[in-house]
């Protein structure tokens, strides 16, 4: 299954692309259920880096891994997500 989701934000391209790709603080910022992310891979952000999240869900913590599969410098970010759900 794929998500797209499309929003304007009134900010200079590279400005809004920053935050983003800066995903341990963006995330965070933007959903404030999301407990911890963190970087699980080596090097600058790109195809194939990695970052584990965790998020309270009905009592018990759930931890995605998301995968970053392609960068367009200021155009595009894909990712995708795994989820389990922990005591």
């Amino acid at each position: 299954m794929a998500m797209q989701s499309v929003i304007e934000i009134k900010r200079p391209v590279e400005a809004v692309y920053g935050f983003f790709l800066d995903l341990e603080r963006s995330i965070i910022a933007t959903d404030p259920t999301v407990e911890s992310v963190v970087k699980t891979t080596e090097g600058p952000l790109g195809a194939g880096t990695t970052f584990r999240l965790r998020q309270p869900v009905m009592g018990k913590v759930r931890e995605q891994t998301m995968r970053v599969t392609a960068v367009e410098p200021n155009r595009r970010i894909d990712s995708g997500i795994g989820t389990g759900v922990s005591a």
